[in-house]
C-alpha cells in the first residue's frame, strides 16, 4: 500500500475511525512512560564500581605466570552484587 493510499483510506474513514487514527499516532509520538522501578544513576554505579574494589581481596599475579582459579575468583567477586544488566552497561 502506498502512502497515498493509506491517505485515501483514512480520508474514507468515520469521524469516530479518523479520531482513532489521530490518538494512535499521537500515542507513537509521545515519550515512552518513565521507569517504575528504581535505577542507578552514572554516579552512583561509579561509586557502587569503586566501593567493590576497595572491598575486593587483591590478587597476586606473578609476571610469566597464572593461576586461573584464582583469576576466575577475583573476577566473580567483582561480579557480586550486580546484575546481569548492570554488568551489560558497565560494559
Amino acid at each position: 500500500m502506498t502512502l497515498k493510499e493509506i491517505i485515501q483510506a483514512i480520508d474514507a474513514l468515520s469521524p469516530e475511525e479518523q479520531r482513532e487514527v489521530e490518538k494512535h499516532l499521537a500515542q507513537r509520538k509521545s515519550p515512552p512512560p518513565e521507569p517504575t522501578g528504581y535505577m542507578m544513576t552514572d554516579e552512583e554505579y561509579h561509586r557502587r564500581i569503586a566501593e567493590l574494589i576497595e572491598q575486593a581481596e587483591p590478587v597476586e599475579i606473578k609476571a610469566g605466570t597464572m593461576d586461573i582459579d584464582k583469576l576466575t575468583a577475583a573476577v566473580e567477586k567483582m561480579r557480586e552484587g550486580f546484575t546481569q544488566e548492570q554488568l551489560n552497561e558497565i560494559a
